[in-house]
């Protein structure tokens, strides 16, 4: 009897160890949804060959390294390219079709746009000069060395010089230095070929097959722009070719020129746009309309006072343009710069899971209290929307909840969805329906939901007027429905941020001053009306977020410096004593959210140049960093 007494009390004590144990291992596994702009390959410059006349580029490096400035050998069987592979930019030769890449000679620092000599026996390239000058540094020259890295030779002296590009017949190199030049290949004959208009700088020479004349881009004045140009091979003719164009090369027939079209501008009454455009493109050396051989990248932009358009896709940056010997196909570098948001999750110790690949914006996700699915928003390309959606977080089709609206919030048993639908922008309503999507309904007019810990009621900002979204008004209803009961009013300021506390009994929202970088954290009781200021207001405090046990509150706050970047997460307690900042203010750090057991926060943090998904605890120790790339990660969602 004793020993089956001490087998059960043994089993007991196993059981009240694993189980812990397994509660710890599910937590570990809930997974963090989050948004990122992260492709294969992103801001990394790539090397790609492409139809002349269009079609599917092909990538010939395939590697997270910047390969940048390449250039066809004459036989079409090599190619040259600048790669950085540890800190600077070294030359590098591969096969045409990618692979087999060995290295060039090194000189100290930068070796940057190598160009095979017409007869492929000679490299022009830029390096820093090899004599510092009166300042003390080492300005960028022409070099020339043979194929095999041998034999270096500098070419230009003086204040900087790039752009190499030979002559027909070898003897020459074009350049630039702020205006177009030609030089011999031995340093001789220098000749500057000035603009003949006022210009921002002329640059990329490029020469016509039978020498008489170059091809060049120039800055425009009116515009951060520039346009291609053509002139005579002694500076004279000079005329403007294509309006929004750069790195000009011309194909070996003579007939065609190909260059980087964009940044493009655009004006209407109410300003003008940058609308970006970025794309490889030719047109006839005798003018006309160009030809798209990529696909047009468009950016997001703005100046000049103008409304802002919708402009959500891609960015990039494009090194050099480059023809085929026998002018069938087109060689350039591109570095993906900016792409619109998609969802992901990631769970800790694990690669991250892209969840969705849409031409929108996807934004403000909400996580589910079981991890099994998200609400998000997504801004359609160009306009629209934002359109609320649900999703599982394995991915699949998501349901559409509203054309246009707002994202709100998960009932804590996970099985609701309270969210906006802005149908009637003079109306906003808050509606129920199904962690699936299904069996929706109209709750009350009003924005920002928040679910009450045991799902009978929802807190929400009553709107200010018809058509607006922001509201002064903090009031709570019934879930399932019936009047509303107003709790807290503040006609001259702004409400938003709602976050009811664990217990209950009081919602946390964020009280700002209109037009003003200026905001506290502020406790509204759910039942009384009675009012707790968390904060003092004497900076900007952002929508806070509760710790699991409501011990704890977690927010952003922006000190008032003169540049507005610097951001961090504070963590205090409810009654706003034991703030304390969990990283530095040059960190930018945002977004916190609670792991489930409270015992860590996850935010996006700019510690290492670019947003990475970071774990810690409450006290800012044991720091985790969950991706790793050169994306933007950002909103995470535990």
């Amino acid at each position: 009897m004793t020993e089956v007494r001490r087998t059960g009390i043994l089993v007991a004590a196993l059981l009240l160890v694993a189980l812990p144990a397994a509660a710890a291992s599910q937590r570990a596994l809930h997974p963090i949804v989050f948004v990122s702009n992260w492709t294969p390959h992103f801001r990394t410059a790539e090397i790609y060959s492409v139809g002349s006349r269009g079609g599917h580029p092909l990538n010939l490096t395939k590697n997270e390294h910047d390969d940048v400035d390449a250039s066809w050998s004459p036989d079409g069987k090599h190619i040259a390219f600048a790669a950085r592979r540890k800190g600077s930019f070294d030359l590098y030769v591969m096969n045409a079709r990618g692979g087999g890449v060995r290295r060039l000679p090194a000189l100290p620092g930068d070796q940057r746009q190598p160009v095979w000599s017409p007869d492929g026996k000679r490299i022009a390239f830029v390096s820093p000069d090899r004599i510092r000058n009166e300042k003390g540094w080492r300005p960028p020259q022409l070099f020339v060395m043979n194929s095999d890295g041998t034999g270096i030779t500098q070419v230009t002296q003086g204040n900087g010089a790039g752009d190499p590009a030979w002559s027909p017949d070898r003897t020459r190199l074009a350049g630039s230095d702020g205006s177009i030049f030609t030089v011999n290949a031995d340093g001789s004959d220098f000749h500057e070929l000035p603009a003949s208009v006022e210009t921002e700088g002329d640059g990329h020479p490029s020469w016509s097959p039978d020498g008489r004349s170059i091809v060049f881009d120039r800055g425009e004045l009116d515009f951060t722009t520039s346009d291609v140009w053509v002139m005579n091979a002694d500076g004279g003719g000079q005329r403007r070719l294509a309006r929004f164009g750069a790195q000009p090369s011309w194909s070996p027939d003579g007939r065609t020129i190909a260059f980087v079209n964009g940044p493009v501008w655009s004006c209407d009454r109410d300003g003008c746009y940058e609308d970006g455009l970025s794309a490889i493109a030719t047109i006839r050396a005798a003018g006309g309309r160009r030809h798209y051989v990529t696909r047009p990248l468009e950016r997001l932009g703005q100046s000049f006072g103008a409304p802002e358009k919708f402009l959500f896709t891609d960015g990039a940056t494009f090194f050099g343009v480059h023809w085929s010997p026998d002018g069938r196909r087109l060689l350039y570098a591109r570095r993906l710069d900016e792409r619109t948001l998609d969802l992901f999750t990631v769970t800790p110790g694990r690669r991250p899971r892209q969840l969705t690949s849409t031409p929108g914006i996807e934004t403000n996700a909400v996580l589910s209290p079981d991890g099994r699915r998200v609400l998000f928003a997504r801004y359609p390309r160009h306009a629209g929307g934002p359109l609320v959606l649900v999703m599982g977080v394995d991915g699949g089709r998501a349901r559409l909840l509203a054309a246009h609206g707002y994202v709100g919030s998960w009932s804590l048993d996970g099985g609701r969805i309270a969210y906006v639908d802005s149908a009637n922008p003079r109306v906003p309503a808050i509606y129920v329906a199904a962690a699936d999507g299904s069996h929706r309904r109209r709750l009350v007019a009003g924005t920002q939901p928040t679910w009450s810990p045991d799902g009978r009621r929802i807190a929400f900002v009553a709107p200010s007027k018809p058509g607006d979204i922001e509201g002064h008004t903090i009031a709570v209803v019934d879930a399932d429905g019936g009047s509303s009961k107003r709790l807290f009013q503040a006609p001259r300021r702004v409400i938003y941020g709602l976050a009811w506390s664990p217990a209950g009994d009081w919602v946390a929202f964020v009280n700002e001053k209109r037009g003003a970088l200026a905001s506290f954290v502020e406790l509204v009781n759910a039942d009384t009306g009675a009012m707790r200021r968390v904060t003092n207001g004497r900076l900007w405090d952002g929508i806070p977020v509760w710790s699991p046990n409501g011990r704890r509150l977690a927010f952003e706050r922006r000190p008032n410096d003169s540049t507005g970047t610097l951001v961090a997460v504070v963590v205090c307690r409810p009654d706003g004593r034991g703030a304390h900042r969990l990283g530095k203010w040059r960190w930018r750090e945002s977004g916190p959210t609670w792991s489930p057991s409270g015992d860590r926060i996850a935010l996006a943090s700019m510690r290492g140049g670019n947003y990475e998904i970071t774990t810690m605890r409450p006290d800012g120790t044991e720091r985790r960093t969950l991706t790793h790339d050169l994306a933007d990660n950002i909103e995470p969602g535990w």
